[in-house]
């Protein structure tokens, strides 16, 4: 969601990471984050807010943890967990006797510095849900805000491709490569002086 003032321009990013369990899962939560920062660079004049079940707790040393970690320092994004504004102890239980923070706000560089003010959670009885609700409080002064809607456009991603799809790609790739025709003025600009006009001219385009 992209929203926007005469002051502002904010753009908000709803995820859902998948749980790390196997490289296939690690390798989709790359994904995920190449389709945020393509989100990211076509709204380049935003500060960005991206925020959702990361499934990433920044105090384990999982795998996931680092990618994030990396896309983070990669990207000018914070975990708005580090802030000292974070009251954040935990959001997601299991069974009450497991606690983790895996649900994040990440923000762009001038809104984690000089907007943020408060992040908690809501601990509440009456939630039957296992993970609790995050809060964050931005400040922004802005005299009148307008939302639209962000357009997302598809993208390949290799990570995901099969084995059949990298063969189709590479046939496809030897086919049109086959088929570009080269000038013959191509070939006879050359600084090469080891080979006869003759030769050339003999040679196939």
């Amino acid at each position: 969601m992209l929203f926007e003032s005469d002051d502002v321009r904010l753009l908000c990013i709803c995820v859902y990471m998948p749980h790390e369990s196997d490289a296939s899962s690690t390798a989709e939560f790359q994904f995920q984050l190449f389709v945020i920062d393509t989100l990211r660079q076509q709204h380049p004049d935003c500060h960005v807010l991206v925020g959702g079940d990361f499934n990433v707790d920044f105090f384990r040393n999982w795998n996931n943890t680092v990618v994030l970690n990396e896309y983070c320092a990669s990207t000018d994004l914070f975990p708005v967990i580090h802030n000292e504004c974070s009251k954040v102890d935990y959001t997601h239980h299991f069974c009450m006797n497991h606690f983790t923070a895996i649900d994040h706000f990440l923000a762009s560089d001038s809104l984690y510095k000089n907007a943020v003010k408060y992040l908690f959670v809501m601990h509440d009885v009456d939630n039957m849900s296992d993970h609790d609700p995050v809060c964050l409080t931005l400040e922004l002064y802005v005299m009148r805000l307008k939302y639209s809607n962000v357009k997302h456009i598809a993208r390949l991603s290799w990570a995901k491709a099969s084995d059949e799809n990298i063969s189709a790609y590479q046939t496809m790739l030897c086919g049109r490569l086959n088929d570009i025709v080269t000038p013959k003025d191509v070939l006879l600009c050359s600084d090469s002086m080891c080979c006869s006009s003759d030769h050339l001219d003999s040679m196939p385009v």
